[in-house]
Parts: structure tokens; sequence; C-alpha cells
């Protein structure tokens, strides 16, 4: 087996023929000349030996009468001769090796979990004020100061974790828990819940708060539903002062909203062409770099492959390589035939609906119609819907005398 030091030093793979071949092993192993991988055939016998003990074979050589034949020259230093020619190899790679060695000393990525609340464009502008950013030195990051100073900044943290990762920035945070559709109360002490249009009160339920009117009754735009204060009565029933509370009350309201919308039955249609442009696309500290442009011709783009090479993997650097092939587009003027039309408008109408849900609005009935005038589809009707009540409003000047709150 080859050891470190006839790598270093140099080896040789020899073949002797002829004269004694016994008595040459011998002489070298008593002189302390050291052969390995011996290999014997009918007429030859093969070893390898040091390139320094080589220089010591000629008196032993001429002793047993043999001939020697150098097979092959291994080990560094005639790697190294070689490649004497290529100077400009071995110093891209001393390059390499160095620009590597140094990159390993900066920041190169950031990484960011368990933000839900709080985006990582968020943690990232934290991170810039306090100096930490790509290209910084790893040796300047302390951990432990951006820690603390996450819990001041943020007081929805309750926990979180900041560690470097070869030449990556690993935060991890914790968010302080919110059940689920439950959003953070804002205060309305002192406001007025009030009517966001007209309308007719189905239920009404008020646990703090001043009602203004009661369920049956017919509702204009901004009335007053539920009044944000108290008033606190004289003897002789007159208002002493006002008490600020924070209506709290369930308020559901039905009412009519109008649906038109008009839509031109022409419109432009992409068609794709035939031919294609592919090149590469380089992404490096969140800028992009692209081989081929894509032109007014070539608007459709299609990303093949986005991958990190695993040798930069390896070493944190946020290069992504992706091959990308930009599509010739052209533009055509289109007009939609009569059940083509109708059937867009539904879709408008259902996406509409659909909005309406998801804030909360039950749909009750609905009567829209469809229909085409020259080059356009109308569509227009009314919608019955019931909604809850959120809209607050700051109530009118008070009245002369101390307000207080009320818990």
């Amino acid at each position: 087996m080859v050891g470190v030091s006839e790598f270093l030093f140099g080896y040789l793979r020899i073949c002797i023929k002829g004269g004694s071949a016994e008595r040459f092993l011998n002489v070298c192993a008593g002189r302390g000349i050291r052969l390995w991988n011996l290999e014997r055939t009918e007429e030859n016998l093969c070893f390898d030996l040091c390139l320094s003990a080589f220089y010591h074979l000629h008196p032993i050589i001429r002793k047993t009468k043999v001939k020697v034949v150098i097979l092959e020259r291994k080990g560094l230093p005639f790697l190294m001769n070689r490649f004497r020619n290529r100077w400009v190899f071995f110093l891209g790679a001393l390059l390499a090796v160095s620009a590597w060695l140094i990159s390993t000393r900066f920041l190169w990525s950031m990484e960011f979990s368990g933000n839900v609340k709080i985006t990582s464009d968020q943690l990232k502008r934290f991170l810039e004020e306090r100096g930490v950013c790509l290209m910084v030195p790893l040796g300047s990051i302390r951990v432990t100061e951006l820690e603390l100073a996450l819990y001041d900044e943020f007081a929805d943290v309750t926990w979180n974790s900041i560690r470097i990762l070869g030449t990556a920035l690993i935060v991890d945070v914790k968010e302080r828990d919110v059940p689920q559709g439950q959003k953070e109360k804002q205060s309305h002490l002192g406001m007025n819940l009030i009517s966001s249009g007209d309308g007719k009160i189905t239920d009404m339920i008020v646990r703090k708060g001043v009602p203004k009117v009661k369920q049956g009754d017919e509702v204009k735009k901004d009335q007053i539903l539920v009044e944000g204060r108290v008033p606190v009565m004289n003897e002789d029933g007159t208002v002493r002062e006002w008490l600020l509370t924070e209506p709290d009350a369930d308020v559901w309201v039905e009412r009519k909203l109008q649906y038109e919308d008009c839509e031109s039955l022409y419109y432009l249609e992409t068609v794709p062409g035939s031919r294609k442009k592919t090149g590469y696309r380089f992404s490096f500290l969140g800028k992009e770099y692209y081989t081929v442009e894509k032109s007014v011709f070539y608007r459709e783009s299609i990303l093949e492959t986005d991958v990190t090479p695993k040798l930069l993997q390896r070493l944190g650097m946020p290069i992504r390589i992706g091959k990308i092939t930009h599509g010739e587009v052209g533009v055509t003027l289109r007009k939609r035939d009569e059940d083509e039309a109708k059937e867009q408008s539904l879709i408008k109408i259902l996406k509409f609906l659909t909005t309406l849900e998801e804030k909360g609005v039950q749909i009750i009935e609905k009567d829209v119609k469809i229909s085409i005038e020259g080059d356009f589809s109308l569509t227009y009707g009314e919608i019955m819907i019931r909604e809850k009540e959120d809209l607050f409003q700051k109530t009118e000047d008070e009245l002369d005398g101390t307000q207080r709150g009320l818990e």
C-alpha cells in the first residue's frame, strides 16, 4: 500500500529481467531497501520502490546482472513535472481555494422560520438596521444581542433563536398564539356603532352601550345603532356627565345590493408562436442576470430548471442557476359569442358572491340578469344580503361636564 511519504517524494514501478532475481531481492533486503506490490511472472519480476531508493540500485544491478525496466513513474514530483507548463491551471486552483476560504468568513444567506404575522421583509429590515446584511463578516454578528433586541422590537415574539450555520444566518421565531378566526380587537372606547347602509334590523343583542334602535327598525346609512357613551342623570332628570364606554353588540341588518357590470365582447388574446429562444438565468444576492433577454415578441417565459449546484449548497452561496425559454407570443383581437359572454359574466358574479361570503355576509336572495346589447354584455340586478354591522365612528362633541371611562 502506498504511504503518504511515498506519494509526496515519488515512487516507481520497476520490472527486472534475466540474471538472478532471487539474489537481487536478498541483496535489497540486506541493504534495507523496501519493495512492495511484488508480482512474479515466468520471466519477469515487477515491484514498486521509492524514488530515493532507486539511485542505490546501480551496484546491486551490476552485481546480480539483471536488466531493469521502468514501467511507471508515480507520485507528486512526476505529477508536478507533467503539468509544469500549465502554471495557469495551478494558479487558478490556488485562487479558487483562496476565494472559497475567504468566502466562508462572510454571511451569504438568511433563513427565517416560524414567522406568520411578522413578515420576512420586516425581519430583514430589523437585521439591516443593526448592521447585519449579506456579505458582512460572520465575526461581527453578535447573536445574543440580536436575540434580546428582537424581543424589544416585536411584541408578538415569545421565543426566538438566532444562530450561524456555515455561511447562513438562521432565525427561528415563535409568535404569540391567536385563536383561529379571531382578530386582534381594536379599542372602540367612546365610539358609536353605526349602520354601513340602508336596511332593516333582523337581530340585535346589545351587551354594552346604549341602543338607539330596535329589532325590526328600518335604518339609514351612518345612523347610530349603539351609542358609545352612557349618560349619568341628576335628580331633576338632566344629564350631569357622560361616561365613555366601548359598544359591544351583535346587530344584523338585511339590505339590498345593486349589482351592475358592463363588459365589452371584444378582448385581446395572446397566441403562442413557433419560435423560441433558450438561455440561462443566474440569480445572486437577489439580482437576476439573463444570457438571453426577452423582447416584445418573446413575452412568454418558462423557467424549466432553477437549482443551486450541490457544491454551492455546501458552501452556503446564494447562487441559483436555471434554464429559461422565451416563447414568441402574438396578440389578436377576438369577439366572444353570446354563450361565451354570458359564461364570463356568470363567473364574475360568482366571484363577487364568493367574496361577500368570505367576509361573513349571508346571501339571502339574488335576482341578477345578463343581456347582450350590441358589443357589450350587461349584468344588472339586486342581491338581498344579511350582514353583521361592524362600522364604528367617533361620538359627537360631548356635552358640558367631565368625561370618564366606564369599565
